[in-house]
């Protein structure tokens, strides 16, 4: 009741609000991270509504960012984001794999999980994973679009949150990741998606590329006992640790 009385006079700050003003450790981590990699630019492939990009804002880290998201409606609400922040900039609406094509995507009831491959048949009746609807997007390789798009990124720091495609996406970054200064990738611990690579496969493919993980957090900011589905994993050169 006490509690109820306090709310009732008190503005309480909204959760976001409070991370933009005051990011936790795993936000402030990984800025300082970045910072160490002397990267000159953030490449957010995956980027949905741009989340990743203003919470590295918040932590502080000011180096230009290009986003790349394929979803009409994402993208829209990420360009609204973005034209208020200078060095933010976009890519239009693609995906990104080994080659230039077209390919669908599946948007899943949760828009953050939607992507290019099925459901895992273990995952199959998650209500986070019913099928929303499908979309056909240009695809493109990352090293096209780093060309097009970001032409004076000589040190990228490259985060890729791409829901189980993560090879293929790598196939086509062979020039980016070559001169990469670190990478942020979201890794799954149980498979959600069919013919995911596992999370030794995709950190087995990052270290001949010479990357080593030096930080992981879990996925979601909410601490819940159990076990944790998705890890996110920030490598550095395996010479700058």
């Amino acid at each position: 009741m006490a509690r109820r009385w306090w709310r009732a006079l008190v503005p309480f700050p909204r959760r976001s609000t409070l991370r933009h003003w005051f990011p936790g450790f795993e936000t402030r981590n990984i800025v300082h991270l970045i910072g160490r990699t002397r990267a000159d630019w953030l490449v957010d492939v995956g980027a949905n509504e741009g989340q990743y990009v203003r919470r590295l804002r918040s932590g502080g880290l000011a180096l230009p960012a290009l986003s790349v998201e394929p979803l009409a409606d994402m993208h829209a609400r990420l360009s609204a984001e973005a034209a208020r922040d200078p060095l933010w900039h976009l890519a239009p609406p693609m995906a990104l794999g080994a080659s230039l094509g077209r390919i669908e995507i599946t948007r899943y009831a949760d828009a953050s999980l939607s992507s290019a491959l099925a459901p895992h048949p273990r995952a199959v009746g998650s209500p986070a994973l019913a099928v929303a609807e499908r979309e056909e997007v240009a695809l493109a390789p990352l090293d096209v679009v780093m060309a097009e798009h970001a032409p004076s990124a000589s040190r990228p720091f490259v985060k890729l949150d791409v829901q189980g495609y993560e090879m293929a996406v790598m196939a086509g970054a062979s020039e980016t990741l070559a001169r990469a200064a670190g990478v942020q990738i979201e890794l799954s611990l149980t498979p959600g998606y069919a013919d995911e690579p596992s999370y030794l496969e995709t950190l087995g493919a990052l270290d001949s590329r010479g990357f080593v993980p030096v930080y992981c957090a879990p996925v979601t900011q909410r601490r819940r006992l159990g076990p944790w589905l998705q890890m996110d994993a920030v490598l550095m050169r395996r010479e700058d640790v």
